[in-house]
């Protein structure tokens, strides 16, 4: 593990733009790599510390392959179906009661199901297939992807920001289980969303 993200980030410093949008879109697609996408937006947001790349660009080419990608995912769900969704099961853990559940959510919330289930670890993939075989209005579902993408990327790019050298501490932490990864920078993200807010407000003050 530690060598491919030790190859991984060698890949960014060479190709950077090119290289987070090929490695998300095709993680959005359904492929699996040894190491999660959120890994790559800590280092590339380790970059962004360094002055070796820029914020908005990271931002938009993440979230612009992401919703490429599970675009993609989602005519595959639509359709393939039920028949693509079996064969995969054994891999996504993914009982016929709980794509159930997730149906029951996507009925009744649509918009904000979408947000909220893909930013729940290791349930991107797998929502969004379910996605395509519940026919959601696809309307709504790029935008949803979208935003839910734009909330991810700016947790893991900004704890990449914000540790500096320090951010292999959260890279390991995500490798070695990754729903204590996402507690950390959820955590994380919201203390620095309330510095952020503070910060703020002393300046709007302080010129009043």
């Amino acid at each position: 593990m530690a060598d491919f993200r030790e190859a991984l980030s060698a890949f960014l410093e060479v190709s950077q733009y090119l290289g987070l949008a090929l490695y998300v879109g095709i993680e959005e697609v359904g492929v699996p790599f040894p190491v999660p996408a959120d890994t790559l937006l800590v280092l590339m947001g380790y970059q962004v510390s360094r002055g070796e790349a820029h914020p908005l660009l990271v931002m938009l080419v993440t979230v612009g392959s992401a919703t490429a990608g599970a675009s993609i995912q989602y005519w595959l769900g639509r359709y393939f179906g039920t028949r693509l969704i079996n064969r995969l099961r054994g891999i996504f853990r993914l009982s016929h009661e709980r794509q159930e559940r997730i149906e029951v959510w996507l009925r009744r919330y649509q918009f904000w199901a979408v947000i909220l289930l893909r930013l729940v670890p290791g349930f991107r993939v797998i929502l969004t297939l379910v996605c395509g075989v519940s026919r959601v209005d696809f309307r709504l579902f790029v935008p949803s992807v979208a935003i839910s993408a734009t909330i991810w990327a700016s947790i893991f790019v900004g704890l990449g920001w914000a540790l500096g050298d320090e951010y292999e501490l959260l890279v390991e932490a995500i490798e070695e289980n990754v729903s204590i990864g996402v507690v950390l920078a959820v955590v994380a993200g919201v203390v620095l969303l309330a510095i952020g807010v503070f910060r703020l407000r002393r300046r709007i003050f302080h010129r009043t």
